[in-house]
């Protein structure tokens, strides 16, 4: 609540809970993996401001101003198709071991909900037909929009298999995303449902 402009907002000094969640949880079930993990990817929380504004969203971004972030991406805002995804990302909303922002203590983050939508994930409508369901509800790194009359939300992945927005304050599953580095693994199959790659 107390930054006041966007560069301050983005500054990235405090650890998240979900971030200090990841962390923890890489330091128990992968350190023992921890050299065949790539340290260059790069996980993106893509806090792009909406470029349209409206009465009650002034998209400042900083602040305590109901600011519009993603949420325009994937769902029809104030008369607009959605955007749609996609996969670039600032600097400052990029994080790594060895690359760019340079904010990660371990290499684990995140989906982002460009992702999921990509993978088939989709705002308006149903689909359980596509690898990242699960039945579950479960958190992307995606922000969806800050509202100062009721409170911050983010991209979720829902039980149902589509793509919606929740307020942080809800209860979600947490799933995390590695990133195998290819010079330390081997890997047999072709991607497909039926010779699937298999890391040896």
């Amino acid at each position: 609540y107390g930054t006041t402009s966007v560069a301050n907002s983005v500054e990235n000094v405090n650890n998240s809970t979900i971030k200090t969640y990841l962390d923890n949880w890489y330091q128990n079930n992968l350190s023992d993996v921890d050299d065949m993990i790539s340290k260059d990817a790069l996980y993106c929380s893509n806090r792009q401001v909406s470029s349209i504004n409206t009465s009650i969203y002034n998209n400042l971004g900083y602040g305590m101003n109901s600011t519009i972030y993603e949420y325009e991406r994937f769902f029809d805002w104030e008369g607009q198709s959605k955007i749609g995804p996609t996969l670039m990302c600032d600097t400052n909303d990029s994080f790594s071991i060895n690359r760019e922002n340079r904010k990660l203590t371990f290499p684990i983050g995140l989906i982002t909900a460009d992702e999921v939508n990509m993978a088939g994930g989709i705002a308006v409508g149903i689909n359980q037909l596509y690898y990242l369901y699960t039945g579950r509800n479960f958190w992307t790194m995606s922000p969806a929009f800050y509202d100062i009359g009721s409170q911050a939300a983010v991209i979720s992945n829902n039980v149902n298999g589509s793509v919606s927005y929740t307020p942080t304050l809800n209860a979600l599953g947490v799933r995390p995303v590695i990133n195998i580095d290819p010079s330390q693994v081997t890997f047999t199959g072709s991607g497909t449902m039926q010779d699937p790659y298999v890391i040896a």
